[in-house]
């Protein structure tokens, strides 16, 4: 396999992979989507998090649990059905 259409394969391996992600995005609350995209897509420590949305640390950290077990049973369910 020539080394663009490996290039086109992974362009489409992300594009499927930022759908599923976008998707498992709209199966978490509000507060949650804030949460997980603050820490996983800006970077942002659980402090800063906690600061920025004006909560407490601990709810930043059950709120990022939370989030990433919902995500998770949504991946579990594509698996299965896949």
């Amino acid at each position: 396999m020539s080394e663009l259409s490996t290039d086109i394969f992974l362009e489409q391996d992300d594009d499927y992979i930022s759908g599923l992600i976008h998707k498992t995005l709209t199966k978490l609350s509000k507060r949650e989507r804030q949460v997980v995209k603050l820490r996983y897509f800006q970077d942002y420590g659980n402090k800063e998090i906690a600061n920025s949305l004006d909560i407490d640390y601990q709810t930043v950290r059950n709120t990022l649990h939370n989030a990433i077990k919902k995500m998770r049973l949504f991946f579990v369910e594509i698996e299965l059905n896949y």
